[in-house]
């Protein structure tokens, strides 16, 4: 991603169910540089 790139996904919650879940980038330079959020996922 370069830079004011942005990207939409997808998430499909699994067993784990109902919450809010971290994501994150596994590169730890863009980790530490804010490539991270949390989102919600809610009952059916």
């Amino acid at each position: 991603m370069g830079p004011f790139e942005t990207y939409a996904f997808e998430v499909r919650a699994g067993k784990n169910g109902p919450g809010e879940w971290l994501y994150h980038c596994h590169d730890l330079m863009h980790l530490m540089e804010g490539m991270e959020g949390i989102f919600a996922v809610e009952s059916p």
